[in-house]
Formats: C-alpha cells, sequence, structure tokens
C-alpha cells in the first residue's frame, strides 16, 4: 500500500507521544514488514513465525465504518501490531525509547499524539485513508509478497493465540492519556 499525503516521519520524544509505547502500540501495513523484519531480525534458528510470537500480536484492529448499502456500518479491520510486555509496554520500548525507531510500523512512524490544528487533521486523514487501504487490503485475493506474508502471520497468531483483543479500552486509555 503506497502512502499518498505523506507526512514526515515522527521523532518526537514527549511525553504524549511516548505514551503509545506504554498503552496501545502501533499498527504494522504489509509494507512494513521487510524493514521491521530488519529493525527487529529473528533470532538465530528462529523459524519466521516464531520471531513473529515474539515481537507480533495479531489485533481485531481500529473500529472504523463506512457507508455501505444499508447505511453506515461498523467494522474492524485485522492488523498486525508490535507486541507488549506484561506491563502493556511494547516489546521495542526501553528506556523511554524505540530500540526499532527506524524501522518501526507505520502506526508508530507517522504519527504525532501531540499534534494540533492542521497537523492534527493531516494525521486523521491518512489516519483514515491508511485504515480504508488496509480494509480493501483484506477484501482482495492478489497481493504482494509481503500482503501475502502479512495475511498468514496474522493468521498463525490468531490462531495461535497471539492477541490483541482489547482494541476499544486500549483505544480509550490511550485517548485519556494523550487529552491535555
Amino acid at each position: 500500500m503506497k502512502r499518498k499525503n505523506k507526512i514526515k516521519r515522527t521523532n518526537c520524544r514527549c511525553e504524549k507521544c511516548r505514551h503509545g509505547c506504554t498503552v496501545l502500540t502501533g499498527y504494522l501495513l504489509p509494507d512494513d514488514l521487510p524493514r521491521y523484519l530488519e529493525a527487529a531480525p529473528p533470532a538465530a534458528g528462529d523459524s519466521l513465525f516464531r520471531w513473529a510470537e515474539k515481537n507480533l500480536l495479531a489485533s481485531q484492529g481500529a473500529e472504523v465504518c463506512r457507508h455501505g448499502p444499508d447505511g453506515f456500518e461498523t467494522f474492524r479491520v485485522p492488523s498486525l501490531v508490535p507486541a507488549t510486555r506484561e506491563n502493556g509496554h511494547c516489546v521495542h520500548y526501553h528506556d523511554g525509547l524505540c530500540a526499532v525507531h527506524t524501522g518501526s510500523p507505520t502506526g508508530c512512524a507517522m504519527f504525532n499524539a501531540c499534534a494540533i490544528g492542521a497537523k492534527a487533521a493531516k494525521q486523521d486523514a491518512l489516519a483514515n485513508a491508511l485504515q480504508s487501504g488496509l480494509a480493501a487490503f483484506w477484501g482482495a485475493d492478489a497481493t504482494t509478497p509481503a500482503g501475502t506474508l502479512y495475511k498468514e502471520i496474522w493468521r498463525h497468531l490468531w490462531d495461535t493465540g497471539h492477541r490483541r483483543e482489547n482494541v476499544t479500552e486500549l483505544a480509550a486509555e490511550y485517548r485519556a492519556g494523550v487529552v491535555e
């Protein structure tokens, strides 16, 4: 999925922007997988699925709304997200820094929680476009090699119980932490 309406990668380290690392990790797009694998490579002898079990969760995904034949309908967009430790922090978040910053997922890399005004509006529009693209990706049969891998990993993680199921509650906790 190509990103339209690009926003420069975030490098903010303010408390609001780090809040997501401790509460609700961002999401990966299929094209993020190669860069993420490079930033957090598998340990010697680990299969790709074993690596995924250590580094990712299959998420129910964000709840989105679209206009359908019967009016507005809501649904979730399945997505891969970085795994979390027992305390809820991202597995790559250490001492206030991201260990995979250069290869971090789009859902982490492209959004500043501290954005206001036009920048926040641009981020919201980008988030909506990316979620719409991810939803369309799940409905498409033909995918890229990274897209095929994304679907295989998501299904493996979901089927083996490596899940992020409490998205609604975590999203509310995240929002509460970034509201002034």
